[in-house]
C-alpha cells in the first residue's frame, strides 16, 4: 500500500509527462474518471543518459499490472485503522478505484492509469489531490505537507454539467507554503501538458470553453494547457456544458 502510494504521489511530480483527464458520462449521472500520467518522454531521457548499462534497475524491467485498491486497502485495515479520522477518510476514498501501470523501457512507455467508477458524478473527488494527499501520509518526512487550497466539484443536472474550483482560505503559515509549491511547481511541470477529454451521451449545444476543441457528434469536448500554466490557475479549467 505505501509503495503504491508514494509512486502515485511522485508520478505528479514528474518533468516531461502528460497528464490526462478524461471522464465517460452517462444521462443518468453515472459514469467513469480516468487520470492517466504518461511519462514516456522522460523514460526516454532517462535512457539516452549514460550507457543503458547505467540506467536505474527501476526502469529495466517491463511492468504490466492491474490493481485494485479495494483488495489492498482490506489487507490494511488494521494498520489503517491506527491512523486519524481524516487520514482514513482519505484512504478509504480510493476504494472504488483501480491502477493500471505499464512501463516497457525497450519502448520508452510508462503510463499510470487510475480509474474510479461512479453512481453520482456530482460526489466525484479530485482525483489528483486525492492521491498526493494519501501518498503524503505514507512520506517519511519531517517536512510539513503542502496545503491543497483548490479542489475540483462537479455538478449535473439534465440541461448541464459544471467543472468547477472550490478554493480554500488558508493560514498565514500554510499561503506561505502553498506559494512555495507553486513557484516549485512551475518549474517541475515546465514540457509537462495536462489534457482534458469529457465524452457525453448527449449532445453539447456549448460551452463556455470557448478555446476547447468539439467533437463532429458533438459528444466530446477537449482542451489542452501546460501544466505550469494550469498550477497557477486552476480556474482555466472552472467550465459549464449545456446540452442540446
Amino acid at each position: 500500500m505505501r509503495k503504491i502510494l508514494l509512486v502515485l504521489s511522485f508520478s505528479f511530480f514528474l518533468t516531461g509527462c502528460e497528464f490526462k483527464e478524461e471522464l465517460y458520462l452517462k444521462k443518468n449521472g453515472k459514469g467513469t474518471l480516468l487520470f492517466e500520467v504518461d511519462s514516456g518522454k522522460m523514460l526516454a531521457a532517462m535512457g539516452n543518459i549514460g550507457d543503458h548499462k547505467n540506467t536505474s534497475n527501476a526502469v529495466e524491467k517491463k511492468v504490466d499490472t492491474l490493481i485494485y485498491f479495494k483488495d489492498i486497502i482490506n489487507k490494511a485495515k488494521d494498520s489503517i485503522k491506527k491512523l486519524d479520522p481524516d487520514d482514513q477518510k482519505i484512504i478509504n476514498a480510493l476504494k472504488n478505484f483501480t491502477l493500471k501501470i505499464y512501463v516497457d523501457p525497450s519502448e520508452n512507455n510508462s503510463l499510470f492509469s487510475l480509474n474510479n467508477s461512479f453512481e453520482n458524478i456530482n460526489q466525484v473527488q479530485d482525483l489528483q489531490n486525492l492521491f498526493q494527499t494519501a501518498g503524503s501520509l505514507y512520506k517519511n518526512s519531517s517536512k510539513p505537507k503542502t496545503p491543497i487550497k483548490y479542489q475540483i466539484g462537479y455538478e449535473l443536472n439534465k440541461k448541464k454539467i459544471r467543472r468547477f474550483v472550490i478554493e480554500k482560505k488558508l493560514s498565514k503559515e500554510d499561503e506561505s507554503l502553498y506559494q512555495k509549491s507553486i513557484e516549485q511547481g512551475k518549474m517541475i511541470y515546465i514540457q509537462s501538458n495536462y489534457r482534458l477529454v469529457y465524452h457525453f451521451e448527449n449532445k453539447i449545444k456549448n460551452s463556455t470553453l470557448t478555446n476547447a476543441f468539439i467533437s463532429e457528434d458533438k459528444k466530446t469536448l477537449e482542451i489542452k494547457y501546460p501544466m505550469d500554466t494550469l498550477v497557477s490557475n486552476p480556474y482555466l479549467l472552472e467550465f459549464e456544458v449545456t446540452f442540446k
